[in-house]
């Protein structure tokens, strides 16, 4: 029999066999039910399954293999579908509506905390129930449900890494971001849970990073003390308390965390990208305040030769390019930021992701800026036209967005 080019779902497994049961009217459990299964597969719809087909299928005996097409399509049509893929449709049509359901139910009355853990975990992991989760947070706002947010991390479904819904999980912990700094009863909470999370990563601090709020700065060390024995968990936090007091002239702050991670041993190069531009941005802050700039050429050229800044993957090069040209515009090299956006940031732009889109518009107008330091302001305003404000990420929004307004007298005249 021919096999199914991939392994089936297993809630669409778990939804066939459940439709049986309830066409069988009983659960099949025995060979013998495997028997009186199959004939009344032949009577029903004039199809014919083994009873060791059957009995695989529902486990009456061990076996490693997957079901055939053909399995699946005649089980399919017993429970009153066209075929295997007419039912997994089916199945997702049920989705839907016992998702929209639950809207109304959360609603209208209390649902358990532990229910509704156990209902999510039971849906497909889809942009859908993504959609749906963040449609939940806004009415457990609304609620005050302080049960929900002090376990939202309980929600696996939502939070186990998956590459294919980086993004989804990315607009979740973003709009519970932006929700902390409006209520002050959940930066309370985000306090005192959204660190040491049990994920692939610590999303709340390392994927929203927006030190202007204070509760953030609180997470942050929180974060700190229970990651001593994680070199780039470390790193990461004097980085961006190291930058952060630079930001606001704090430079008693900024060289207590700089001695620090001078204190690491620090191989650069196995730093993630991200971290490394860091990395080299507070170099050049150190350098500018305390060496008059003297390494200023050194750090640049370093960085410029970095595997980082010439990712051939165009997406990473660019946010690669986007966090240090942050620090360039700290120290006012505008002729840099020029020459990284034109030779370096430009190429195959037109083929960016999400992320490095973001990071892309965002870096277009540190470049309008620059142009237009350097007197280029007519490529500057061609450039400033292209910007899409409406799109300026969480994390950089504050700072952006400033440099942003501050050039639209200048460019518009």
């Amino acid at each position: 029999m021919a096999r199914i080019p991939q392994e089936p779902k297993e809630e669409h497994i778990h939804y066939l066999k459940s439709l049986v049961h309830i066409g069988f009217s009983k659960s099949v459990l025995t060979s013998y039910d495997c028997t009186t299964l199959a004939e009344s597969i032949e009577r029903t719809i004039d199809e014919k399954l083994s009873v060791d087909t059957l009995r695989r299928f529902f486990g009456v005996i061990k076996s490693v293999s997957l079901p055939s097409t053909y399995t699946l399509d005649v089980l399919s049509k017993y429970v009153g579908y066209k075929n295997w893929s007419d039912l997994i449709l089916g199945h997702q049509e049920q989705c839907e509506l016992h998702q929209k359901h639950l809207l109304f139910e959360l609603i209208t009355k209390n649902i358990p905390f532990q229910e509704l853990l156990v209902r999510f975990n039971s849906f497909p992991k889809t942009t859908a129930v993504y959609d749906l989760f963040k449609q939940v947070i806004l009415i457990k706002i609304e609620q005050k449900d302080v049960a929900f947010f002090e376990n939202i991390f309980k929600f696996q479904l939502i939070f186990e890494f998956q590459e294919s819904f980086k993004y989804a999980i990315y607009h979740t912990i973003h709009l519970l971001g932006s929700l902390c700094s409006i209520h002050e009863w959940l930066k309370d909470i985000a306090i005192n849970n959204y660190y040491n999370l049990p994920y692939c990563e610590d999303y709340f601090v390392e994927w929203l990073v927006v030190p202007e709020q204070d509760y953030y700065l609180e997470v942050l060390e929180k974060y700190y003390e229970v990651n001593q024995d994680n070199l780039d968990k470390k790193t990461f936090y004097h980085l961006i308390h190291c930058t952060t007091a630079a930001k606001k002239g704090i430079w008693e702050v900024f060289t207590m965390h700089y001695s620090v991670l001078m204190e690491l041993n620090i191989n650069v190069n196995s730093l993630h990208n991200i971290l490394q531009m860091r990395w080299y941005g507070v170099q050049m802050l150190h350098d500018k305040q305390y060496n008059n700039g003297f390494k200023i050429e050194k750090i640049c050229n370093a960085f410029c030769e970095s595997a980082a800044i010439n990712e051939k993957d165009a997406g990473n090069r660019v946010s690669s390019i986007f966090i240090i040209t942050q620090y360039l515009f700290a120290i006012e090299n505008y002729l840099l930021i020029i020459t990284l956006f034109e030779k370096q940031a430009a190429k195959f732009s037109n083929i960016l992701g999400y992320w490095a889109l973001l990071n892309y518009d965002h870096l277009k107008v540190y470049y309008a800026f620059a142009l237009l330091k350097t007197n280029q302001a007519e490529k500057a305003t061609l450039v400033f036209k292209e910007i899409k404000p409406n799109k300026f990420d969480l994390n950089f929004k504050t700072e952006v967005e400033a440099i942003y307004h501050s050039m639209q007298f200048d460019t518009i005249n």
